[in-house]
C-alpha cells in the first residue's frame, strides 16, 4: 500500500464534479478521485480545518467512533473496478473490535482527514490510474485556459448583446456551447 496526502481539490468543468488529488507521500503520482459536492466540500473543510456550526456527517461518524473508544486507523482505497474507486475504514475500538467497513473513498477521505488517521492506495491502483505531477500541472493548465477562453466569449457575448449586434451574439452563443 502506499501512503498518500491529499494535496488539493479541483473543479472539472467538463463533468460537473470535483476531483479529490491524493499525493504520493514518497513519490511524484498524484492519483485523482472523483467526488460529489457535498463530499467536496466537506473534505475542504477537514483541509481547512474549519468547524460548521452544526456537525456534518463526517463529524458525527467521529464522533461516534471517538465516544464508543474506537480510533479510525486507515482508510485504504483497496479498488478500481469499471471506472469506480472502492475504500476500506479499518476501526478498532474496546467496545467493537477490529472492523473493516467498506466505503465510498470520499467518505473515507473526509473521515481520514477528521480523524488524522493514514490513507493509502493500492499500489496496483496507483500504477494504473496515477497521473505524474507534471502530467496534473498541464492539466491544471489546460483547464484554466479554457476557463479563460470561456469567459473571454461569455464577455463578448453580453457586450455583442448590449450594442444589439444578435448575428455576432448568436455566433458567440454558438461557440459557447463547445464549452459545455
Amino acid at each position: 500500500m502506499i501512503p498518500v496526502k491529499v494535496s488539493k481539490i479541483t473543479f472539472h468543468h467538463t463533468s460537473r464534479s470535483y476531483a479529490v488529488l491524493l499525493d504520493e507521500i514518497s513519490g511524484e503520482r498524484s492519483l485523482p478521485v472523483m467526488v460529489g459536492a457535498c463530499e467536496a466540500h466537506s473534505i475542504a473543510l477537514a483541509l481547512e480545518y474549519a468547524e460548521p456550526p452544526r456537525p456534518m456527517t463526517h463529524d458525527l461518524i467521529k464522533a461516534m467512533v471517538t465516544e464508543s473508544k474506537g480510533k479510525i486507523n486507515s482508510v485504504k482505497i483497496t479498488d478500481l473496478i469499471d471506472g469506480v474507486f472502492y475504500a476500506r475504514i479499518e476501526v478498532q475500538g474496546t467496545h467493537i473490535g477490529a472492523l473493516n467497513l467498506d466505503s465510498r473513498p470520499s467518505d473515507a477521505i473526509a473521515i481520514a482527514l477528521r480523524t488524522e488517521a493514514p490513507i493509502f492506495v493500492e499500489e496496483s491502483i496507483m500504477d494504473g490510474a496515477s497521473q505524474l505531477e507534471e502530467e496534473n500541472n498541464t492539466i491544471s493548465t489546460e483547464f484554466l485556459e479554457i476557463e479563460e477562453q470561456k469567459e473571454d466569449l461569455e464577455s463578448q457575448l453580453k457586450k455583442a448583446v448590449e450594442l444589439e449586434k444578435y448575428e455576432e451574439a448568436a455566433v458567440i452563443r454558438d461557440q459557447l456551447k463547445d464549452y459545455d
